[in-house]
Formats: structure tokens, C-alpha cells, sequence
């Protein structure tokens, strides 16, 4: 049986926070399914972004080569979009 995408989200959790310094400051949210994909959004503290996308991309591609090796299971192409969490007040 192939993920849904609870699962998804739960599983780009665990790997983003095996790579960042804070993983209490990622989190993954769908933002909107359409014909072409279900967007996701991760969100990690601004000091870790170097350590996802990576100096070239490598890293925030290898995860997106993951969902999406997943997704094609069941016929679904996730969007993976990253960007900075909030700063905490």
C-alpha cells in the first residue's frame, strides 16, 4: 500500500530532522493538492537551511527524488517548497 499524505509529511519529518541542528523547529504542511502535484511546505530554523538545500541543491533534491520515488506509487507528484521557519518570539 503506498503512503498517503499524512505519511509523507511524517516521513520528509524524519528526515529533515536527522540533517538540522534544531529539529524541533521543523515542520511540513500541505498547502494545496492540484492536477499538477500536492505542494508541501518545510519550514526549518534559518540556520539549517544551508544544511537542506545544501551548497548546490543536492541535498533538497535528494529529498524530493524520495517523495516523489514514493509518490509514484500511487500516482502522485509531490511539490517540495523550503523556506525559513519564523523566528520565535
Amino acid at each position: 500500500m503506498a503512503p498517503d499524505v499524512e505519511d509523507m509529511q511524517k516521513l520528509l519529518i524524519r528526515i529533515v530532522r536527522e540533517l538540522v541542528n534544531n529539529p524541533d523547529a521543523v515542520s511540513v504542511q500541505m498547502m494545496s493538492e492540484s492536477p499538477r502535484g500536492i505542494r508541501l511546505l518545510l519550514r526549518v530554523d534559518p540556520p539549517d537551511m544551508r544544511k537542506i538545500v545544501g551548497a548546490t541543491g543536492r541535498t533538497a533534491d535528494s529529498i524530493r527524488r524520495i517523495l516523489n520515488g514514493l509518490g509514484e506509487r500511487e500516482g502522485r507528484k509531490y511539490i517540495l517548497d523550503i523556506e525559513e521557519a519564523p523566528a520565535a518570539e
